[in-house]
């Protein structure tokens, strides 16, 4: 009989000593757990009190099922000791072929400084956080009876056979059965749980496409503590194919505005505007990243709300291009102002993508959340699908600002001299204050020294906030 088995036995190679393990967390043995739910959070427990000892019989447990079972849930409850909790897993064995699917899964890994970071109500336009709010929309289980005998079928209590039937009704289009078997599958409030969930979104877009972008949306407000991450993979996961920027077409430019139609229609219009934001930004940034020049075509095309993203794409393509930071902030804004002005028409029909351009170039994300109340009362916009950054109404300073972002994402970013000389100046207030902020990001114990240089007291709580509050895993 497998430990995730309801029953009174537990007369397995090994389960002696895990008991024995668990002794120390739990105050009950393993034997009078109901449910899986109750061994899982037990293996849980003794994993904090004693990560070594429970490993070794985790290891050491003879049904695969059950191994994996464990295995997979010490992953998701400890991302950050998945390498360890993953050696115990024999070769080939189904336990790690689970650790090789859960490498894949970034948002498993603690952030502690997202997770933590406030979310304030926002004065100004704009998101306020890099992570979209999930839907306010009810999952699609919420209000369907459910079976839970016929769901499980065979699989009984085995959450590992349940999950997987989770997604076999995902790939089916059967929403509110898939979320139904994962909140069967595991316990409430656990990120197993949560994964699950997260998981039928994807496979269900992956599977019927964009169209049902919104119904995963709503899967996605099931996520619990990965609901923000769910909603933000399913927004990337099903935009429409971006044309080359110099080359944009007609009907590609429609499917991304009959898309962000279907966004706005899933949730409230103070929640959906921000998964339009972050959709434009990351379709304008694989539009611009496929270019071979800069024109105006795609600028004249996109409603004026996406403006700030094309020239942002293009404000990044220009520093990559132009490495040489002070040159392109003298010339660049110029450059770029000419050529997205220009206009064009949109081509009628698709042009063939560049071979071996797949995705556009990942950016490093700043400004991921708003600190206080006063950043919530600044305008702000996606930048480049990660982070965020400050919008201005004039289009040239809104050019200067996403440049300025542009040549402080790079790799290895040495702008501290002119985003010095920017401070205390005569430029532009939100190019005084962005300069401030990517002082304190980019190399805080030198921005310090800065505080007090620029008579507007919101430059100096830039730096400041960037002290106190520092962005430790961008």
């Amino acid at each position: 009989m497998s430990l995730l088995r309801s029953g009174p036995r537990l007369a397995l190679g090994g389960i002696a000593s895990l008991v024995v393990v668990l002794a120390s967390a739990c105050s009950q043995s393993l034997a009078d757990c109901p449910d899986a739910g109750c061994r899982v959070q037990r293996v849980e427990g003794a994993f904090r009190d004693d990560p070594l000892a429970t490993l070794q019989t985790v290891g050491a447990l003879p049904d695969p099922l059950e191994q994996a079972a464990l295995v997979e849930a010490l992953v998701y409850a400890f991302p950050n000791q998945a390498g360890a909790i993953c050696r115990v897993a024999p070769a080939g064995s189904l336990a790690a072929t689970r650790c090789q699917q859960l490498a894949l899964r970034p948002h498993l890994y603690a952030d502690p400084v997202l997770a933590s970071a406030p979310r304030l109500s926002r004065v100004a336009s704009g998101p306020g956080s890099s992570l979209p709010p999930p839907t306010d929309r009810p999952t699609p289980w919420a209000a369907v009876p459910v079976d839970a005998a016929a769901l499980r079928g065979d699989c009984g209590e085995r959450p590992t056979c349940l999950a997987d039937a989770a997604l076999r009704r995902a790939a089916a289009g059967e929403a509110p059965a898939a979320g139904q078997l994962c909140l069967l599958a595991w316990p409430e409030g656990s990120v197993v749980r949560d994964e699950c969930v997260f998981q039928v979104a994807e496979r269900l877009v992956l599977t019927w496409g964009s169209g049902r972008a919104a119904e995963g949306l709503a899967v996605c407000a099931g996520a619990g503590a990965l609901a923000e991450h769910c909603t933000q993979h399913i927004v990337l996961l099903a935009l429409p194919a971006a044309p080359p920027a110099d080359r944009a077409d007609r009907p590609s430019l429609d499917a991304m505005v009959a898309y962000v139609q279907q966004l706005e229609a899933a949730a409230s219009p103070a929640l959906s505007a921000s998964f339009v934001d972050l959709a434009w930004s990351a379709w304008t940034h694989a539009a611009v990243s496929l270019s071979a020049t800069a024109n105006g075509r795609l600028m004249a095309a996109v409603p004026p709300s996406a403006a700030p993203h094309v020239r942002m794409a293009e404000a990044w393509r220009y520093a990559m291009l132009h490495p040489d930071a002070a040159g392109g902030l003298q010339h660049g804004p110029a450059a770029l102002q000419a050529s997205l002005g220009a206009g064009g028409a949109l081509l009628e029909a698709p042009v063939p993508r560049p071979p071996g351009r797949t995705n556009a170039p990942q950016a490093r994300a700043l400004w991921r959340f708003d600190r206080d109340a006063g950043e919530a009362a600044l305008p702000a916009a996606h930048a480049l699908g990660a982070g965020r950054r400050l919008v201005a109404a004039d289009p040239l300073v809104d050019l200067q600002i996403a440049l300025l972002e542009a040549y402080g994402r790079m790799p290895k970013p040495d702008i501290l001299p002119l985003l010095s000389g920017i401070i205390g100046s005569e430029a532009p207030f939100e190019l005084r204050w962005t300069a401030a902020r990517l002082s304190a990001d980019l190399e805080p114990q030198a921005a310090e020294a800065l505080i007090g240089k620029d008579p507007d007291p919101r430059v100096d709580e830039a730096i400041r906030l960037g002290l106190v509050r520092p962005d430790t895993t961008k």
